[in-house]
This record gives C-alpha cells, sequence and structure tokens, in this order.
C-alpha cells in the first residue's frame, strides 16, 4: 500500500536510508521534507507491517524533481520501485505538473533501466556529481 510519507515513518525510513547509502540523509533532512507537505510529493510504500520502499520528490513551480527512491534490501526486485515511481508520475499529472527530472548515478544500471522503461530520456551529465561517479541527467515529460 502506497501512503503519503508522514513523520511517524521517519524512524523506519532512517534505517532504510542507512542500510543503503555511504551518505544517506540526515533526520532532519526527511523531517523537513514532512513538514513542507505542499512542497514535497512523498510516499512510502507499506507491506502489511512496515515500511519497505519510500519516494523524495519535491516541486519546483511546474516539475517535480525526484529525489529519491529507495527500496529496502529484502524487498528489492517485487516491484516496488515501479509501483513508487508509477504513483508519484499520476500524482504529478493530477496536479498539471509538465515533467519530472532526475539525476542518477551513472552505475546505477538499475535505476537507469527502471527510469528508462518509464519513459525518461538522457538530456546531460554531470561530470564527478557521485563522487568518481557521473550523474546522468533524466527528464519525463507529463
Amino acid at each position: 500500500m502506497i501512503t503519503k510519507l508522514s513523520i511517524a515513518n521517519i524512524e523506519e525510513i532512517i534505517k532504510i536510508e542507512e542500510s543503503s547509502f555511504d551518505n544517506p540523509w540526515t533526520r532532519n533532512q526527511f523531517t523537513d521534507s514532512c513538514k513542507k507537505f505542499n512542497k514535497y510529493l512523498n510516499f512510502v510504500y507499506n507491506d502489511t507491517s512496515k515500511v519497505i520502499g519510500y519516494l523524495i520528490s519535491e516541486i519546483i513551480l511546474d516539475e517535480v524533481h525526484l529525489y529519491k527512491i529507495v527500496v529496502s534490501k529484502n524487498n528489492q526486485n517485487n516491484k516496488v520501485g515501479s509501483k513508487l515511481l508509477k504513483f508519484m508520475i499520476e500524482e504529478c499529472k493530477k496536479l498539471n505538473k509538465i515533467r519530472v527530472c532526475l539525476e542518477v548515478d551513472s552505475q546505477n544500471s538499475n535505476a537507469i533501466k527502471l527510469y528508462k522503461q518509464f519513459g525518461f530520456l538522457t538530456v546531460g551529465t554531470r561530470n564527478k556529481y557521485y563522487g568518481n561517479n557521473d550523474a546522468i541527467l533524466m527528464d519525463l515529460g507529463l
């Protein structure tokens, strides 16, 4: 089940975040994104008892910038990321946004494949944006 991210989800999200990234977002970053609910489109994917994935995106005028789609390691390859992305795109359309944009690590082949399946197009790169790895800039017109 997909629901809006709330302060009540922060502890579970931080556990997933810290186990997924060398440089995880801080508690304050997640809390701030919850407090500014009209500026962010943030969602969690719950199984029957806990959060197993989340999506963080920010509304910037008539577009949405996707910051994170993260799925707990035990639940990867179960379409959770796809379901979160599809849900967010539908919410963007309801809000009459014109595009979704993102940066993705050039070495993250699974994420790149997912974004391409949804129709995202490569529009540029940022050299060494992720340490030694480049970022691929992608957009999806709505």
